[in-house]
């Protein structure tokens, strides 16, 4: 284990975009209080367990020697996030099979197998350019590789990195489990948040927030520039799926936001928000957090069987606020961090295949999935590949009748 909170440093604690006031105490006590409905927002796979119970990031700045943690189970304790700045209690006040060194371990191998063999084979993304408009991320921790990144209007340094824009960069190209680790990364930061805003306000500065970033790349691809896909999972989009009070809310730059997306396409650039993901993937997690990552029968979705799924948790990220730390997700996952594992395989495809286009993707990772015993179809990377680059030119359609 390395520090605690009270130990971080004053540089640390300011790139800390949540202040992590509960104390430990206030955790495990919620957590102690409402552990039947927590086992059963479990049982129901309701990835609210752990927005309600542990926040986003549950125990990962605390100090837990003194708290007894053995009246949980070893899979309950797993749900929550914790890191490596965490210090747990001695073994005796941890439940039977909890072993948070080898969840940490797991998670920073996570990958599956089907994309660590196309890296070994040299498919890592290289020559294909993906962008992403997130929230702010200052890229202070070194999981990313940082010669491979362009930041485009980049924000004051004095902001504060949001979590989510690390999550997301580190799914495409972190050096542990980046799905893409040498394309060439273009990153969009946007500041549109829920503050002292009307949620039509919210709605219509994330619009403009979207429409200044995708319009930069519409001009970069004009000229010439080749970017071959853009991942936006921190969208109006999201917020769409997500809550109810969204849905109704609509704005004039509603229509011009879908025209700029079907003219990036014309240039080959394609645009994944949670619209598209949503209607032909999803993602998946593992019920027992211990199990081997190639255990495909060890994942269930909580959506659709008809959809494809990536994997959605059981890994580790970086950790916003801190230099090299990390912590381990596993929780029930997120579109969030789904959407880009999209965009990235994707970048793996069109490395084999320059030509491939985004719904002929779609159509080979439906012909090429695994189906484990639940029914549950698992995106199969490789096979993606091997079947883009020994089934298509430009004169014949990849998909076969």
């Amino acid at each position: 284990m390395s520090i605690s909170l009270k130990d971080m440093t004053d540089e640390m604690k300011e790139r800390l975009i949540y202040d992590a006031d509960e104390t430990e105490n206030d955790i495990i006590s919620k957590l102690t209080k409402n552990k039947v409905e927590f086992q059963k927002k479990l049982d129901a796979n309701d990835r609210s367990v752990y927005w309600c119970f542990a926040g986003v990031f549950g125990v990962c700045f605390k100090d837990l020697r003194n708290i007894d943690l053995s009246s949980f189970t070893s899979q309950q304790l797993s749900r929550i996030p914790f890191s490596t700045l965490t210090i747990f209690p001695s073994k005796e006040k941890l439940p039977a099979g909890f072993d948070y060194k080898k969840l940490l371990l797991s998670g920073k191998d996570a990958l599956p197998s089907s994309i660590k063999k196309l890296h070994k084979k040299g498919i890592t993304g290289k020559g294909i350019t993906v962008a992403v408009i997130d929230k702010y991320n200052d890229f202070y921790n070194g999981d990313v590789n940082k010669n491979n990144i362009t930041i485009v209007d980049r924000i004051s340094p004095k902001s504060r990195s949001d979590w989510h824009g690390y999550m997301v960069s580190s799914t495409i190209c972190g050096k542990d489990n980046g799905i893409a680790p040498d394309c060439a990364f273009i990153y969009y930061p946007v500041t549109t948040d829920f503050e002292n805003k009307t949620d039509e306000q919210y709605i219509k500065e994330l619009y403009q927030d979207m429409m200044r970033c995708l319009k930069d790349i519409l001009k970069r691809v004009d000229k010439g520039e080749k970017i071959d896909v853009v991942s936006i999972s921190g969208s109006f989009d999201m917020c769409r799926t997500n809550e109810e009070k969204f849905k109704n809310i609509k704005c004039k730059e509603e229509l011009d936001y879908e025209k700029i997306k079907v003219e990036l396409a014309k240039n080959g650039c394609y645009v994944i928000t949670a619209a598209e993901f949503w209607n032909d993937f999803s993602y998946c997690y593992k019920t027992d957090n211990f199990a081997d990552k190639d255990d495909l029968d060890n994942y269930t979705t909580f959506r659709s069987k008809d959809n494809i799924c990536v994997i959605g948790a059981g890994k580790t990220y970086p950790l916003s606020g801190t230099k090299n730390e990390y912590f381990y997700d596993g929780t029930l996952g997120s579109a969030s961090w789904a959407i880009p594992q999209v965009a990235a395989i994707f970048a793996l495809a069109k490395q084999e295949n320059s030509d491939l286009n985004y719904i002929d993707f779609v159509e080979l990772a439906k012909q090429t999935c695994d189906t484990n015993k639940e029914g549950v179809r698992i995106i199969n990377a490789e096979r993606i590949c091997v079947k883009a680059k020994d089934k298509f030119n430009k004169n014949t359609k990849i998909i076969e009748k």
